[in-house]
């Protein structure tokens, strides 16, 4: 295959879309699912890093972490661990409580950001699961 071949293939690739949903490059899901919660705390991350008069390179460094996920933390794309979140509250030199506590936010259970494990829900596995379990004699 000669070069200006070539060169066009790969500019087909970048501009089509995918089949699945997401972007070819990235990987990465094309519509962002956002809840109020990972917003909430993303935006208080923001104004404490801005108080800080840190930039999200600076952040990112001190709690070694790659800038990309700061951003996503900031926009509420991400949903960090309870772990990271003390780790950048600790390059930031505040608390965890000093994080949460102008959020007064919660989830409802049937809100539908919620992951669902239907493991729990279904009657079929329980039943399956009592066929399969084997009697043990009582030893008196």
């Amino acid at each position: 295959m000669d070069e200006q071949a070539h060169a066009e293939r790969k500019k087909v690739k970048k501009t089509q879309p995918s089949i699945d949903g997401q972007d070819k490059l990235t990987r990465k899901p094309k519509s962002h699912k956002r809840n109020n919660v990972s917003t909430a705390i993303g935006k208080k991350l923001r104004a404490v890093r801005l108080e800080s008069k840190l930039s999200q390179e600076n952040l990112a460094f001190n709690a070694q972490f790659d800038r990309a996920f700061i951003s996503d933390i900031e926009r509420g794309v991400a949903n960090p661990s309870i772990m990271a979140l003390a780790t950048l509250c600790y390059a930031l030199n505040i608390t965890l409580a000093d994080l949460f506590a102008t959020i007064n936010l919660s989830l409802k259970p049937g809100d539908e950001t919620r992951r669902k494990n239907p493991a729990k829900t279904d009657s079929s596995i329980t039943e399956k699961k009592k066929m399969g379990q084997r009697q043990v004699p009582k030893i008196r």
